[in-house]
């Protein structure tokens, strides 16, 4: 029958048209060069600086942890960096908007005696960074005390025990915190005293034999304390704790 379409002819252009649409979908949800691959985390790197390499109990300062995304399109890493000492962990802490983690230097006097110690961080990565560690340690020198200083008792002209010196002003965060050790250079045994000029107390078993030494301290920072003998309460030391 002329000027009409066989059943057949017909299904065949659906299925035609049918195929023509699913590979336009096709084209329109995965773009040309597109892949799986923009979904891969970014590579990062992280550095290590200080400003105060050489610091003293109590010095203020941080060692600073910077870490930066290889591309910028990835935006700044989130996530947290761990420290670490001499190659054991010591701390994590977390990394702020600018992409910089801060340890204070605060944070490591109470636990390292003088020395100079390696550092090093490693950054735990997020959904779109990679992890990374430092290429190499930072130096980081902490300087102190790492004994108690001594005052020497001694008899004066008139007879009595006396302290040389008698002022020591100490830090609480040192690593022998504020403790002065006490040589008896008499030819006696000495009893101590403590408390403040004029309200003395016996310390106890705080009696040095002579020749022999002893520790005292205060353990409370921003306080004095004040120690004596029995035999001469005009003559003391005086231990500024800071």
């Amino acid at each position: 029958m002329h000027g009409s379409t066989s059943p057949r002819r017909r299904v065949a252009r659906l299925v035609a048209v049918m195929a023509a649409l699913i590979v336009a979908t096709t084209v329109m949800t995965m773009p040309a060069g597109a892949s799986t691959s923009a979904l891969t985390p970014a590579q990062t790197s992280i550095t290590l600086a200080t400003r105060r390499p050489i610091a003293h109990y109590g010095d203020a300062g941080n060692i600073t942890a910077t870490v930066k995304a290889a591309a910028r399109a990835a935006g700044v890493p989130t996530g947290s960096v761990d420290f670490s000492v001499d190659g054991a962990w010591y701390i994590s802490e977390p990394v702020n908007a600018a992409g910089k983690a801060i340890l204070p230097l605060a944070d490591l006097y109470p636990s390292l005696y003088p020395g100079t110690y390696a550092v090093t961080a490693t950054y735990s990565g997020d959904v779109n960074h990679d992890p990374s560690t430092t290429a190499a340690p930072l130096a980081q020198t902490i300087v102190g005390i790492s004994e108690a200083p001594v005052t020497t008792l001694a008899l004066n002209g008139k007879g009595l025990p006396a302290f040389t010196p008698r002022s020591f002003t100490l830090s609480s965060v040192s690593p022998v915190g504020c403790n002065v050790t006490i040589t008896n250079s008499t030819p006696t045994a000495q009893a101590l005293v403590y408390g403040t000029p004029g309200a003395w107390k016996r310390l106890p078993g705080g009696t040095i034999a002579a020749g022999a030494s002893r520790g005292i301290g205060v353990g409370i920072g921003n306080y004095t304390g004040y120690f004596s003998t029995m035999a001469n309460t005009n003559n003391y030391v005086a231990i500024h704790c800071r």
